[in-house]
């Protein structure tokens, strides 16, 4: 037990002077998108910091609401924060259909399926889960391949359906 609030006491710590050090007020919402998109891999804590900062009030145009929408999903899901309502995600899958965006399209329904999977709306999930797949496989994208199947296999499992998510698996396992 005491080792478990020792960890989580030097994670607040950590996520604390993250913030000091991240959160610029003088970014504009533009660059700060950019920022917290060139930092979402290695650093998921800043960028989520850098989004919750942006004054959603100066965002002006749909590609940025779009953009933003995005990455502040991403983010949350990178940071293990379940989200169950997918309105923002939403507006991101929205516009980049209406742009024929194929590749912010797929991650966008990516993780509007994983949204959905938190929800326990299964059906749903896998519908996007499934669309995403398919874009990723026109993209030729291998990366995006084995995470919508890794996706797929989860959403089967909870489903149910082991011996089917198999097959799934297995293409995780060959695209890695």
């Amino acid at each position: 037990m005491y080792r478990y609030l020792n960890t989580l006491f030097y994670f607040a710590l950590i996520i604390v002077f993250s913030a000091f050090g991240s959160c610029n007020s003088d970014d504009t919402a533009k660059g700060q998108l950019a920022r917290a998109g060139r930092l979402l891999d290695s650093n998921p804590e800043q960028a989520l910091c850098i989004l919750d900062s942006v004054n959603i009030d100066s965002i002006h145009n749909d590609k940025m609401i779009a953009d933003y929408a995005l990455l502040l999903t991403c983010a949350r899901h990178k940071n293990y924060i379940d989200e169950s309502d997918e309105s923002i995600i939403s507006l991101a899958v929205d516009y980049y259909t209406d742009v024929n965006d194929k590749e912010n399209l797929m991650k966008s329904l990516y993780y509007q399926s994983v949204i959905n999977g938190n929800s326990q709306n299964l059906k749903e999930a896998m519908l996007k889960a499934m669309k995403a797949e398919k874009l990723a496989r026109d993209l030729k994208d291998d990366y995006w391949i084995a995470k919508t199947n890794e996706l797929i296999t989860d959403l089967l499992c909870l489903n149910g359906n082991h011996i089917e998510s198999m097959n799934y698996n297995d293409v995780v396992t060959t695209v890695h």
